[in-house]
């Protein structure tokens, strides 16, 4: 176990330095969560091989949940960015879209802490279940089985978005309060396509280009006339200059 908790502890170290986390309570979260808790019993599927060595699950690596339907525990580095960007106070609430297995809704619940929340949305029922019961240990979290392209949490204060989609959809940016922070993958239904944030002002949204991405389909959140369109803009590049998002059918404009 001394071994395990050294490699929890190099493994945060890691992300911390190869995604340069700002975060600290983002960063003890990965240092003290038992990423294997949360994987079902060994032996665990890594990178197309078994292995029933907890250690080797504290490197950058993704882990199978179920092959056969390509559902996996997210690339630590990748997630960890992604949840960094999100600018996380203690005391926030938080949706989650597509918690899987429950690990990286426990970072979640670790960085908002004991006075904030976590709302953790899975698709899959048996998911959801495995979900609720790693979780339980966690007042702060709730699990729901609900489609998270439509699913209304009320009012929240940052959503992050663990499945692809070729729009944000309106529901996400209904639920923003003012100041609030959306993480999504804008992708096409290939997987491919770029992480955005985007933030609620006073009068629209702020967006920004967080790194590219590859991620699972969102249900729902994928529109075939979306994609064509974003399948071209995509293509002709420009994406790292996104600075807002406009709700409104905008005239053809230079900016755009």
């Amino acid at each position: 176990m001394d071994a395990v908790k050294e490699a929890r502890q190099r493994y945060a170290a890691m992300l911390r330095d190869k995604v340069h986390l700002r975060s600290a309570a983002l960063v003890r979260a990965f240092a003290e969560l038992p990423r294997e808790a949360f994987l079902g019993p060994a032996p665990w599927r890594v990178l197309g091989s078994e292995t029933d060595d907890p250690v080797r699950l504290y490197d950058d690596v993704l882990i199978a949940i179920d092959e056969k339907r390509s559902l996996m525990n997210g690339l630590p580095s990748f997630i960890a960015g992604s949840i960094d960007a999100l600018d996380l106070s203690a005391g926030e609430c938080v949706m989650h879209v597509g918690c899987g297995t429950g690990y990286y809704s426990a970072v979640l619940a670790s960085v908002v802490g004991d006075r904030g929340s976590v709302i953790a949305l899975e698709i899959e029922p048996d998911l959801a279940e495995r979900s609720r019961n790693n979780l339980a240990h966690l007042p702060q979290v709730r699990v729901v089985c609900a489609n998270g392209s439509t699913y209304d949490p009320g009012q929240v204060d940052a959503i992050f978005i663990n499945a692809g989609a070729t729009h944000p959809c309106d529901v996400w940016l209904d639920s923003l309060r003012e100041g609030g922070r959306l993480v999504f993958p804008l992708t096409r239904s290939n997987w491919a396509g770029v992480m955005f944030k985007l933030t609620r002002t006073t009068d629209g949204y702020s967006a920004s280009m967080i790194s590219p991405a590859g991620m699972y389909p969102c249900a729902g959140a994928i529109d075939a006339e979306a994609e064509r369109r974003l399948e071209a803009a995509l293509d002709g590049g420009g994406y790292d200059r996104v600075r807002s998002l406009r709700r409104e059918i905008p005239e053809k404009h230079q900016s755009c």
